[in-house]
């Protein structure tokens, strides 16, 4: 747990999964995804128009997809909402010592906290430098206890041709090469092949089935009696549970 002091007020907010509740963990990484895959500001909206300028004579569908999520970014900015903002207060313990339970994490309850925090003069920088933290910190974490759940062959070759980009560009400074440019463009368009837009709206969206996934996960750790309230256990109980169970699944 960490303390943010601001304005002659306290915010103790959640930053290691060994104490972070679960269904607190399941609420800020939904809407991490939503925030890197709609966002919610004028940079964001940039971002959609020049993806969907690149996609529309390839691949039109994915063209249509960022299309949608730029309608969904508008929405976002229209009704002032940040799932940005949204993923620091599911984090939050106690404000002033006061408590937030579960029941006010409903979209009205954190409309309302975020109300209380602007009351309070809590600034957009103080939640970005917070969040940029904290999430360091809760990765780290997880890398750290299931480096199963986190490894993969395709997330190690593209951070791999993210370094070797990074690695050219510097090269290029000073030096007009053509053999470099043509090296980042290749990289280029590997990096861009790999990052497709996502749907978020409707039955088949992102949100909806990462939502499904959660729930199908807990009746499954509950059919197999590794946990008889999945949604009670920390972020870290919780992930052991899964580990568990694939070691189950794989006997059987």
């Amino acid at each position: 747990m960490t303390k943010l002091q601001f304005n002659g007020h306290v915010l103790d907010v959640h930053d290691s999964i060994q104490e972070l509740p679960i269904t607190r963990f399941q609420l800020y990484n939904l809407n991490m995804l939503i925030d890197s895959g709609i966002g919610s500001d004028l940079s964001a909206t940039n971002n959609h128009i020049n993806k969907a300028l690149r996609l529309i004579g390839s691949d039109t569908d994915s063209a249509r997809t960022e299309l949608i999520n730029l309608q969904q970014n508008l929405q976002f900015m229209i009704s002032k909402t940040s799932p940005e903002m949204n993923s620091f207060v599911v984090l939050i313990d106690k404000i002033n010592g006061r408590k937030i339970v579960e029941e006010d994490l409903t979209e009205e309850g954190i409309k309302e906290i975020i109300a209380e925090l602007g009351r309070k003069r809590f600034s957009y920088a103080n939640m970005k430098a917070a969040l940029t933290r904290i999430k360091k910190k809760l990765d780290l974490e997880f890398e750290m206890f299931f480096p199963e759940l986190t490894d993969s062959a395709t997330a190690k070759e593209f951070y791999s041709q993210l370094k070797r980009r990074t690695v050219l560009i510097l090269e290029s400074i000073g030096n007009e090469s053509q053999q470099i440019a043509e090296q980042i463009a290749e990289i280029d368009e590997y990096l861009f092949s790999k990052i497709k837009p996502s749907r978020f709206d409707g039955q088949q969206g992102l949100e909806v089935q990462m939502i499904k996934n959660f729930e199908s996960t807990c009746t499954l750790l509950e059919f197999h009696k590794l946990s008889f309230n999945p949604k009670s256990l920390s972020t870290l109980a919780f992930h052991e549970k899964i580990i568990a169970l694939k070691k189950l699944l794989k006997k059987k």
